[in-house]
């Protein structure tokens, strides 16, 4: 599933989906959302539970490793994409100008497409 998912996704919207609900479709179980499902001592995969558990740091890192690795086989047309909503349950459109305020750890807010690269802005690492 990995392999078809960083190849055979060509755009945010399907990479995205099949992140989350897999080959089923809508209500399917992916890669990210099953393994919720195992994280936080709460086989219902509780999303208020699971950040207690450590191994949900080594899952979102793996996300993101995944979304990167994505996102660099055509870093020009996939740098500045997104899809989705602006909660868990669909909410509005998500833009590259919505606001991410990160003001309970240090003073300062981004705007989501200073937050697109794991390189520019205020991130800087890789994955090998």
């Amino acid at each position: 599933m990995l392999a078809s998912l960083i190849t055979g996704a060509k755009d945010i919207g399907s990479f995205q989906n099949t992140l989350q609900n897999g080959n089923g479709g809508f209500g399917g179980t992916g890669i990210h959302s099953g393994a919720h499902f195992t994280i936080g001592s709460d086989p219902g995969g509780d999303f208020y539970t699971s950040p207690n558990d450590p191994a949900f740091f080594v899952l979102h890192g793996g996300i993101d490793r995944l979304w990167t690795i994505w996102q660099g086989q055509d870093l020009n047309n996939r740098m500045q994409v997104m899809a989705g909503g602006t909660s868990m349950m669909g909410g509005g459109v998500q833009k590259l100008t919505d606001i991410v305020d990160i003001s309970n750890v240090a003073a300062k807010t981004y705007q989501m497409k200073e937050l697109m690269s794991t390189v520019d802005g205020p991130f800087c690492y890789v994955y090998e």
